[in-house]
């Protein structure tokens, strides 16, 4: 077996001049036809509450990261494993490191139902009525926060890499 020096250097030096930024990177446009809250602003409020307490605080994000602590740090050094036997360059370890952890998210989001604080019975009923398919989802309405968590690749202060959307199925 033959080790490409060069190769496993320029990827170590990809991660020393590369950061990968996960949240929620919708366009910025409005959740719905007559909504006013942009996407940003309803993850923000569904992580940390809204202003007067209207929206209790659900924490998906952290929870995600925090109760997956051991299992990102397995991944990311079996992701740096294949780096240093030469089959993977810094983008695509990145790219892989970007989708796991977005996928944590992403599941934090699905399964809020079995953790979360529970939604007002009003609203409960209201959503059941309007979206029957989302009811007993507490995070997912129409499916927009799901859709917005991305990640990025940036080099000093510039996007180099984008995610593509991510699925909403249901």
């Amino acid at each position: 077996m033959s080790v490409n020096i060069g190769k496993i250097n320029k990827a170590m030096n990809y991660f020393a001049t590369h950061t990968i930024e996960i949240g929620i990177l919708g366009e910025g446009d409005s959740m719905g036809e007559q909504q006013e809250m942009t996407v940003l602003e309803y993850g923000s409020y569904l992580e940390f509450g809204s202003p007067g307490g209207k929206i209790k605080p659900r924490g998906y994000f952290r929870r995600a990261i925090e109760e997956n602590k051991s299992s990102i740090t397995l991944f990311v050094q079996g992701v740096l494993n294949q780096v240093l036997a030469g089959n993977l360059d810094g983008r695509l370890a990145s790219m892989q490191v970007g989708e796991y952890i977005r996928g944590l998210v992403v599941q934090a989001i699905a399964d809020a139902s079995n953790w979360a604080i529970k939604n007002d019975p009003d609203y409960e009923k209201w959503k059941a009525n309007k979206y029957p398919n989302r009811a007993g989802q507490t995070l997912i309405l129409e499916g927009y926060l799901i859709k917005s968590i991305r990640y990025k690749i940036k080099k000093g202060g510039a996007t180099v890499y984008k995610s593509d959307w991510n699925k909403v199925g249901g």
